[in-house]
């Protein structure tokens, strides 16, 4: 069995693209995988871009990539501010973040 490392909300979301468009190696996608089954507020994410996908088309990453930065920190505040702290979570009782944050992710 080959060890995959544990994501944490951030690294998922960030590679949420990379996810739906097939683009991550197989061992990530495994962690991928992991992390979703053991954390309902990701999963949930996963099926609203699914369906926002549905609804309005393909997500390209050129799309994303037009979106100002600012903006894209403003709608990763609103989607992790709308989580609420997690039960158990150490960093939820630090600073309010969930398992990580988009500076974690490499922003």
């Amino acid at each position: 069995m080959i060890f995959s490392p544990r994501l944490n909300c951030a690294e998922l979301a960030a590679a949420l693209t990379d996810y739906l468009e097939a683009a991550l190696p197989r061992r990530r996608v495994r962690a991928f995988e992991r992390h979703l089954a053991d954390c309902a507020d990701c999963d949930n994410f996963l099926r609203q871009m699914k369906q926002t996908i549905q609804l309005t088309g393909a997500l390209a990453a050129e799309d994303v990539e037009q979106v100002p930065p600012e903006v894209r920190q403003r709608l990763w505040d609103a989607f992790t501010a709308s989580r609420g702290p997690r039960v158990g979570s150490d960093d939820a009782s630090k600073d309010g973040s969930q398992n990580g944050s988009v500076e974690d992710s490499g922003k």
